[in-house]
């Protein structure tokens, strides 16, 4: 009973034993914790911010593959317009080579264009982009206002439509895969506002637009422009999400030295970097591992070599391996953290049952839900949706269009109706000039009202001055929505052409002119137009100087014509492939010393074929006859000036039959800055024309030219030269079409 509660020496032995087995225990379990975190045990939530930077951003997804093949995991992810991009992808589940395939796979110089490429415009905004060939347009929507901004982005908005679609219902960026947080700048108030609900897509072209490239993105009474203009790594954001960790990248372009500020643009642009350096510093500081990836001479609006951004953004991470490996997981956690990402992961394969078209009128709604009715009662079929929506936006009324499906069945199209028109205003500037001194030129503009008492009708009116006045009027009207149509035309217009002989100009004719005409039309495609008519035409002409030996005249005659045009190029102004076909036949009424009764027809081919990443060859032939009649010189065709025997005075040659041929190779040979073109061209071409009465039958005239060309806000500018037969030779400066 005495030994009751007390140790005999070999209890205490024992219990010695056990203490230091727990001791070495315990330790070993915290040396494996350090070394290795385990499933089920805590480990630090890490973060990533992502920066903007346009085209580097690029570089994110490189960062983001890094850390998935080293079992980084990425708790929470907050990202600032193209970072926003990058981040909102990986948020809803795509891998980085999901990511690199949708960015690879991407035409990013139409994405980042003003609006749907050439081939997507309907015919009628295809006859402005040739006719009026500046890039000015404006609207006079509550008085004369220009866009707010270059690109609406309706196709960067497509793309976010896509990958967000399974997303359409969540209630908080907290329920995606991986919680995430967008930024952009609400120019009303001036505040930053972070964005943790609602549309993904709508946050993302918040967050996306950069001004001066994408119009503002304009929701109810605010109007948010580029999160970096407040925060451009948000690093602050991730924090509050509650990160214990947070990783930067940041892919913003560094401050330019002395040598490299030589041009308005470096200037502006290093005044934009320097207007948040502060901000990028003091978020950095936030940072526990900054990642900031050697992107060189690569450009916001670099987009040509994804690839190799991509592995610089992976090269960054692998140099701060050291900092990073810290975090890594092994195996079992790792899978562990994938099956509760995917467990959040959504897929959709909607099948709608209605469409329902938001943001815009009853009367177009109801026009783009009977477009839209195909795809209804059938899987949803995105690729040919988003060519649907974006050939609707190609008619000019919208500037954008997205969808969405609710409820699983509900296909929603959101319109967003352009801010600044209807009516829309484009100018047009023409400028011929040649060695002999002669100067051709018009300036002038379209005002097009839309939807004018039915869905798709317009009413058109061009005004021009210059070497060629002009002012007319027409009124254009689709039967029922069909493709038929009816056009009733009014005009007035008044020119001066050169009359030479023997390559001399011995006389100017003056002609103006008055019409009326009613059409009957159909528009087989956007590409494709056949037009019949008739018009009551007032037509007088008189010769300012010289004796030509043609007395001129007035009178009044009618006119029918059969008119069909195919444009299946893929620029208005310096094309690079594609056919463009145009014939034309018209009768003459008979007008006394002035106009005889005969058909005249023409015929214009022009087809481009790409033979390299930057050359194209060419094919241009041109040729017209004037039968069962003698044409008059108001009535005969006219060749010389470029394209049209490039060698020759403009207009030097009339005749009621003619051919013209030209061969030749266009090249692209350089980027030029923003503000006086896109490309550099250099054209070569071989041409041949026949006359068939005068001067020399019998002869073909033929010249060589060469010509560097670009397309800039003013249209097409070219500066060339040819050289003909004889000693025939001349240089020409042109602003607008050249072929």
């Amino acid at each position: 009973m005495e030994t009751a509660g007390r140790r005999t020496p070999f209890m205490m032995e024992a219990v010695s034993t056990a203490s230091i087995v727990r001791s070495l225990l315990v330790i070993l379990i915290a040396i494996t914790l350090q070394a290795a975190p385990q499933a089920g045990i805590s480990r630090p939530q890490i973060g990533l911010a992502l920066s903007g930077g346009g085209a580097r951003g690029m570089a994110h997804i490189g960062v983001l593959r890094w850390f998935e093949e080293h079992h980084v995991p990425v708790d929470y992810i907050a990202g600032t317009s193209m970072g926003g991009l990058a981040a909102g992808m990986y948020a809803t589940g795509m891998t980085p080579d999901d990511m690199t395939t949708l960015v690879e796979a991407t035409d990013w110089d139409l994405v980042l264009s003003s609006g749907p490429s050439y081939p997507d415009l309907s015919f009628r905004r295809k006859e402005d982009r040739r006719e009026f060939s500046t890039s000015i347009e404006f609207g006079l929507k509550n008085g004369a206002r220009l866009p707010r901004g270059l690109n609406d982005g309706h196709l960067i908005g497509l793309i976010l439509d896509r990958v967000m679609l399974p997303y359409d219902t969540i209630t908080s960026f907290d329920d995606l895969p991986v919680p995430f947080r967008t930024l952009a700048t609400e120019l009303v108030s001036g505040e930053l506002v972070v964005f943790d609900s609602g549309s993904l897509p709508d946050a993302l072209r918040a967050t996306m637009s950069l001004p001066g490239i994408f119009t503002p993105f304009v929701s109810g009474d605010r109007i948010y422009a580029d999160g970096g203009i407040l925060n451009n790594i948000p690093t602050d954001i991730v924090r509050d999400m509650g990160a214990d960790v947070v990783v930067a990248v940041n892919v913003g372009s560094p401050l330019l030295g002395f040598e490299d500020l030589d041009d308005l643009i470096d200037i502006l642009g290093q005044s934009v970097a320097v207007m948040g350096i502060q901000n990028d510093r003091r978020n950095l500081e936030l940072a526990d591992v900054a990642l900031v990836p050697e992107l060189g001479m690569y450009t916001l609006m670099d987009f040509s070599n994804p690839g190799a951004v991509i592995e610089i953004g992976y090269r960054a991470a692998e140099a701060q391996a050291d900092a990073l490996l810290r975090y890594q997981v092994d195996d079992a956690t790792w899978e562990a953290y994938l099956e509760d990402r995917l467990s959040r992961e959504r897929t959709l394969m909607p099948v709608p049952g209605v469409v329902e078209v938001e943001g815009t009128n009853p009367r177009s709604s109801a026009t783009i839900r009977k477009r839209l009715s195909r795809y209804l009662d059938a899987p949803l079929d995105w690729i040919r949706l988003e060519d649907d929506l974006t050939h609707i936006v190609g008619g000019g009324r919208f500037a954008s269009l997205g969808y969405r499906v609710a409820d699983g069945t509900r296909l929603v199209i959101g319109a967003r109706e352009k801010s600044h028109g209807p009516p829309f205003v484009r100018m047009g500037l023409d400028i011929d000039a040649a060695t002999e001194g002669t100067l051709n030129l018009s300036i002038g503009g379209r005002m097009t009202f839309m939807d004018l008492g039915a869905p798709g009708a317009e009413w058109r009116t061009d005004l021009r001055i210059g070497t060629e006045d002009v002012a007319r009027s027409e009124y254009y009207r689709p039967f029922g929505g069909s493709a038929w149509f009816f056009a009733m035309r009014a005009g007035w217009e008044a020119s001066t052409e050169g009359l030479f002989d023997a390559g001399n100009r011995i006389a100017e004719l003056r002609t103006r002119e008055k019409r009326v005409g009613l059409d009957l039309g159909f528009q087989v495609n956007g590409s494709s137009e056949i037009r019949a008519g008739y018009e009551i035409r007032s037509l007088s002409a008189s010769v300012q100087t010289g004796d030509p030996g043609f007395t001129g005249g007035k009178g009044h005659f009618g006119n029918a014509f059969l008119h069909w045009v195919y444009d299946g190029r893929n620029q208005p102004l310096i094309p690079t492939r594609g056919i463009y076909v145009r014939l034309e036949s018209r009768w003459f009424s008979e007008a006394e010393n002035l106009v005889e009764d005969l058909v005249r027809t023409e015929l214009e081919v022009s087809a481009l074929v790409p033979v390299s990443q930057r050359g194209s060859v060419f094919l241009n032939f041109n040729a017209g006859r004037a039968s069962r009649g003698t044409a008059l010189p108001v009535q005969q065709f006219t060749l010389g000036g470029p394209f049209r025997l490039s060698a020759w005075n403009r207009g030097e040659f009339r005749d009621p039959r003619f051919g013209v041929a030209s061969v030749g190779y266009l090249h692209d040979v350089a980027v030029l800055p923003p503000l006086v073109g896109d490309r550099l061209y250099a054209a070569g071409f071989y041409e041949v024309g026949r006359l068939y009465t005068a001067p020399n039958p019998s002869d073909l005239l033929h010249d060589f030219a060469l010509a560097i060309g670009t397309r800039s806000p003013l249209g097409a500018l070219w500066l060339g030269g040819a050289w003909g037969e004889g000693g025939q030779a001349k240089a020409f400066f042109r602003i607008g079409t050249l072929f």
